[in-house]
């Protein structure tokens, strides 16, 4: 049994995913109500557009999905891009593509299904915030507390001592507090005191001056005084 235009549409426009198909010069020809829903754009004011000008991902300009699909003869599936919707916003994609054919087996143009993957996008974020907090790898309950301390940290003003068996990643832990705070661009400076004599750290750390011991030969500003943002480990 041979379906007719009629039910093909009625199918297309009661399935969740956006569809579009446009003709062999790319002008859209048919858009369903889930297109209309995730672009925000009405069908009556697309149809016959390109369908560069109404998407205006990057892809269309460089990888069209339609143009792969015709070149490699085969279904695009899951191609992850952006768009543009009627409200200027950026919204992510997974789409397929392909090419449609005649009966003389003849392209005549291309269809393409997309789903809105903004939730999905947001969650793989998210994830990646918590898991991976600026270089500092962790999703134990410890590490995110861990996470959360640091925020704390950055937005305090106050010197950081950080403490630690050698390769416990105390450098990771202090890059992280500088990465997150909102002096970052300012000048830093990272002490490994384990480097130092017990007499000389707190020379160090806070400076002397000329004659304080018998090699001080001239006043010496400190680490603290030499940077804003200061951690010690």
């Amino acid at each position: 049994m041979t379906i007719n235009s009629n039910l093909k549409d009625h199918i297309l426009e009661s399935i969740g995913e956006g569809v579009f198909t446009v003709d062999k010069n790319f002008r859209i020809n048919f858009f369903n109500k889930a297109a209309e829903r995730i672009t925000g754009y009405k069908r009556e004011k697309v149809v016959g557009q390109f369908c560069k000008h109404v998407f205006r991902s990057k892809l269309c300009f460089t990888d069209c999905p339609i143009a792969l699909a015709l070149k490699s003869k085969k279904t695009i599936y899951d191609f992850e891009s952006h768009i543009h919707t009627k409200t200027g916003s950026n919204k992510p994609i997974k789409l397929n593509s392909a090419v449609l054919y005649n009966d003389n087996n003849e392209p005549t143009g291309g269809i393409i299904s997309f789903r809105d993957i903004t939730e999905l996008a947001g969650l793989k974020q998210c994830l990646s915030e918590e898991t991976n907090f600026h270089g500092v790898i962790g999703h134990s309950k410890q590490m995110l507390e861990i996470f959360q301390l640091i925020r704390e940290l950055s937005e305090s003003k106050a010197p950081v001592f950080i403490t630690g068996e050698s390769g416990t990643g105390k450098e990771m832990i202090a890059n992280a507090i500088q990465a997150t705070n909102n002096r970052k661009d300012e000048a830093f400076i990272k002490v490994n005191c384990a480097v130092f004599p017990e007499n000389l750290l707190a020379s160090e750390l806070f400076g002397h001056v000329k004659g304080a011991f018998t090699d001080a030969i001239k006043d010496r500003p400190g680490r603290f005084e030499l940077a804003d943002n200061n951690v010690f480990g």
